[in-house]
């Protein structure tokens, strides 16, 4: 139960993070998506761990 809460948690940051950046991002958005899904991976990586 608390793994799959966990894992809600980081889909929702995910989407969360992700539609504000492209509503918000400006000229710099692909970067900042892609920035955000690489610590996002890291993130993920490191608490799987």
């Amino acid at each position: 139960m608390k793994t799959s809460l966990n894992k809600q948690l980081i889909v929702g940051i995910a989407a969360g993070g992700t539609t504000l950046i492209l509503l918000k991002g400006g000229d710099y958005k692909w970067l900042l998506l892609a920035g955000f899904a690489a610590i996002l991976f890291v993130f993920t990586y490191v608490y799987k761990k």
